[in-house]
């Protein structure tokens, strides 16, 4: 495919007649009328970033395509890495300016319930839409909901505690191993609809260590 061998190449590719209409794509590709075709190469910071294609249903391209897309492509991929480089600037101004809330809350004095619920407010706001919550591990074996924004489930309660969560969830698996961890799809581990009922469907968990202990 066109796409594929400019990527493989690093360098702009070219196909017509027959070969076009090879591939996955070839029956799309015969339906369009297309005979002739150029891939470009879209490399953004410096890294193989994406390929752009043009097709066209004459015989072939000029013979100079390829270095008037190259010129074109370069600027479309100083474009795409400044756009990133914003986006992640953006992100690191994001992230601390909620620090610097929760930093003024602790100067403040504001109590640990207040601290907890904004913690959690921001980690929902800084990632995205859905839920969040800050659970504490008792030494007991138990679990406290600390705190929870979004639309809580039935089982959800901030104060509220709870043992015997599925193994396979976030909950079990970060206190078990002490590392970040993922779970694709509540429906596809045992135990899941207890998950389910909250309206979760997939997840994120992240340890927090205080004074040496998760």
């Amino acid at each position: 495919m066109i796409h594929t061998a400019a990527l493989r190449s690093g360098r702009p590719a070219r196909l017509n007649g027959g070969r076009l209409a090879t591939g996955p794509f070839g029956a799309i590709v015969g339906k369009l009328g297309m005979r002739a075709a150029v891939g470009m190469p879209i490399v953004a910071g410096g890294r193989h970033w994406g390929v752009t294609v043009a097709a066209t249903s004459r015989e072939d391209f000029p013979p100079d395509t390829e270095s008037r897309m190259a010129g074109f492509m370069e600027l479309a991929g100083m474009a795409i890495a400044n756009a990133k480089a914003g986006q992640e600037l953006r992100e690191l101004a994001d992230a601390q300016a909620a620090l610097r809330r929760l930093a003024m809350l602790v100067a403040r004095g504001e109590p640990p319930e207040a601290v907890f619920a904004a913690a959690t407010r921001e980690a929902l706001h800084y990632f995205g839409s859905g839920t969040a919550a800050m659970i504490r591990y008792e030494p007991d074996g138990t679990t406290t909901l600390l705190a929870y924004e979004g639309s809580a489930g039935p089982d959800l309660r901030v104060g509220g505690r709870r043992e015997g969560y599925p193994p396979d969830g976030l909950t079990a698996v970060v206190r078990r191993t002490g590392q970040a961890a993922r779970v694709e799809d509540y429906r596809d581990i045992p135990g899941g609809e207890f998950y389910l009922r909250a309206g979760l469907r997939s997840g994120v968990g992240t340890p927090i260590h205080v004074n040496g202990r998760l």
